[in-house]
């Protein structure tokens, strides 16, 4: 029988710490007061900041509506900071939700602007919400990329705190990669800091995840201990989606023991927590762990709806370790009611989303995140070990001149009348020089900060760049000047339905091959040659044979007046295209009844003329007369009449 086991990680103060608990209605009239009162707008963006704050722990959902307020009014007014808080806040209840993609989306945006704006501490903690994020989602390679990258810029301010929390979650990274001897290793570290600076909530995480080192070795009494030290600490603080954690734990070793009646208590104790905490991810373990209890006591329906539910929410949510886990589970219920058909079928399921986790790949890329982070830690003690070698001896040579310039003093006394004319001269000739030296410096640091501000600016622009090209939902293909195809984008495959070697095996890799333009080889050679983009629409078949129109821009990237490359952007304007056939066929069809009314309205103009007496006969009572008649319209209202 499996355990799972559930590790807890740190989340840096900056976020958590600023979440204002449920308060009375005389706050919240307060800050809607002063939203009211705010005269400015970056005012207005940090009021509904704090509104979103107060709302955040009792309604999510109200507090998500006034952080997206916040960021859309921070975004009109190019207000940096207040984009950067509030596009973090709505990050992380996304995280709360499972939808860790968005905040992954959310934290990599919010990082970007602080890294604009030089703020140091937000850089690290975003490096560590982010994470945070991808280790809830199974990419692990880069959580801990995030980790390590966190690490550095808080080793750099001395921040003991933020950095243990750090080592504490690349810990539970490595745990979930299967690496339990590099867990333990970051676990340790973590707990030596955290017990040197008497972080007594930190030290409850570590308790709890070395009590799950200690379950994984049978342990079960040593890691109860740790559980219950830590479910102490986080219930007397009413942390209850970490009580949940403990919870689930210590249901876990009951089972292993063969208790189920006591497991499934703790676990429907963890599960009513973990509901009030509006955890997703958590909720779905516990009831994938429930299933496996109510096969243990032959509730076997029971068992495999509540897996299957399991499966199908992780599944929902992106959150793949769940979904394997949940695979497995059914296996395991299958086979222990002899249902080997379903059984195998399960874990096929499960052993490939394992696969597509932990792959090869990844561990090489493990060991390689491991092996780097551990020399820049060596290289930093080094660092250290040589910078307070440098001191010493600056300070042996400082008391070795001190002495010999005593010696030297007493010995030049006897000439201090002539050396002071002579210091003089040589001083001013020195000055001179280092005030010469002192302006190439400047001016050569002035040019430095120049370059290093432009490629600053070139890498934040390569950065929005390489984000808009990634999520954009048009299809983006780079070529060669030759037209053949090097790379596209997501949105290829999201518009076309192939990725790029799919396409080329069928189409071929070359622009002109690809394009069901007819027109497409005099179209590049018009961009080529004149050097500026042109635009043409296709009507093109996609993969699962749907025919869509697309709006083609081809731009010929040019360097030196020589081309470099052709982007090609594909935008779907099908709907376009489908209204502009509608219109056209609503134009004939309004055309055609026209046609039929002026043809009717003719024909009533004969009935009325033949209807008119003619003209001879009024001439025949009125000899001297004559007559005008020119009706506005076709069939007239006013018309003339004569009767004897």
């Amino acid at each position: 029988m499996k355990i799972h086991l559930f590790f807890l990680l740190c989340l840096m103060t900056i976020l958590t710490t600023s979440m204002i608990q449920a308060q009375s209605p005389t706050v919240r009239d307060s800050l809607f007061k002063a939203l009211k009162n705010s005269k400015h707008d970056t005012d207005r963006v940090n009021t509904l900041v704090k509104i979103g704050q107060f709302y955040y722990n009792t309604t999510p959902d109200s507090a998500e509506v006034y952080y997206n307020k916040a960021f859309l009014l921070a975004e009109k007014a190019d207000y940096k900071r207040g984009m950067a808080r509030s596009g973090s806040f709505m990050g992380y209840i996304a995280e709360d939700r499972g939808d860790y993609k968005q905040a992954i989306h959310l934290y990599t945006l919010s990082l970007n602007i602080f890294k604009e704006l030089n703020d140091q501490k937000e850089v690290a903690n975003h490096y560590n919400f982010i994470g945070l994020a991808c280790n809830y989602k199974g990419d692990y390679v880069k959580a801990i990329e995030n980790f390590q990258a966190s690490i550095k810029i808080y080793s750099q301010q001395s921040d003991s705190s933020n950095i243990s929390k750090c080592l504490l979650n690349m810990g539970l990274a490595f745990y979930n990669n299967g690496d339990y001897l590099k867990a333990e290793e970051y676990f340790k570290k973590a707990v030596v800091i955290k017990e040197k600076i008497k972080d007594i909530y930190g030290l409850a995480i570590c308790y709890l995840n070395l009590g799950n080192l200690l379950t994984l070795k049978k342990d079960y009494k040593g890691s109860l201990d740790y559980y219950l030290q830590s479910a102490a600490i986080f219930e007397k603080n009413n942390q209850l989606l970490n009580l949940a954690y403990c919870q689930v734990n210590i249901g876990n070793i009951y089972m292993e023991k063969g208790e189920y009646d006591k497991a499934q208590k703790y676990f429907q104790f963890a599960g009513t927590n973990c509901k009030t905490a509006n955890d997703q991810n958590l909720l779905i373990l516990i009831n994938i762990n429930l299933s496996q209890i109510y096969s243990k006591t032959n509730r076997f329906e029971l068992a495999v709806s509540t897996a299957l539910n399991s499966v199908n929410m992780a599944d929902s949510l992106g959150i793949l370790p769940s979904v394997k886990d949940g695979y497995f589970m059914l296996s395991r219920i299958y086979k222990d009611h002899n249902d080997y058909k379903n059984a195998l079928k399960y874990y096929e399921l499960g052993t490939a989303i394992r696969d597509s986790i932990f792959n090869i790949d990844k561990s090489s890329q493990f060991q390689e995140l491991s092996a780097k982070f551990e020399s820049e830690q060596k290289e930093n003690q080094i660092k250290i070990q040589q910078a307070k070698i440098t001191a010493n001896e600056a300070e042996i040579e400082k008391a070795q001149t001190q002495k010999w310039a005593l010696i030297i003093t007493i010995g030049l006394i006897l000439m201090v009348v002539a050396l002071i004319l002579f210091s003089f001269i040589r001083n001013k000739k020195a000055n001179r020089i280092l005030r010469e030296k002192n302006a190439e410096i400047e001016q050569q640091k002035a040019e430095i900060m120049v370059i290093a501000d432009n490629l600053e600016f070139v890498n934040h622009e390569l950065e929005k760049l390489s984000i808009v090209a990634s999520e954009s939902d048009n299809a983006v293909i780079i070529a060669s000047p030759e037209g053949e195809i090097e790379w596209v984008n997501a949105g290829f495959k999201k518009m076309f339905g192939y990725d790029l070697k799919e396409f080329s095996s069928i189409y071929g890799s070359n622009l002109q091959t690809g394009s069901e333009n007819e027109k497409i080889k005099d179209l590049i050679q018009q961009s080529i040659v004149s050097k500026q983009p042109i635009t043409y629409s296709t009507k093109n078949k996609t993969k699962s044979g749907k025919i869509i129109w697309t709006q083609t821009t081809l731009t010929p990237i040019i360097k030196n007046n020589s081309i470099q490359k052709l982007i090609a952007i594909d935008t779907d304007i099908t709907r376009l295209k489908e209204a502009e056939a509608e219109i056209q066929k609503q134009k004939e069809e309004l055309k055609k009844r026209n046609d039929q009314i002026t043809e009717n309205i003719t024909y009533a103009q004969k009935i009325q003329s033949a209807m008119l007496p003619p003209f001879q006969e009024i001439q025949q009572y009125f000899p001297d007369s004559f007559l005008i008649f020119h009706p506005r319209d076709i069939v007239s209202g006013d018309f003339y009449w004569a009767a004897s």
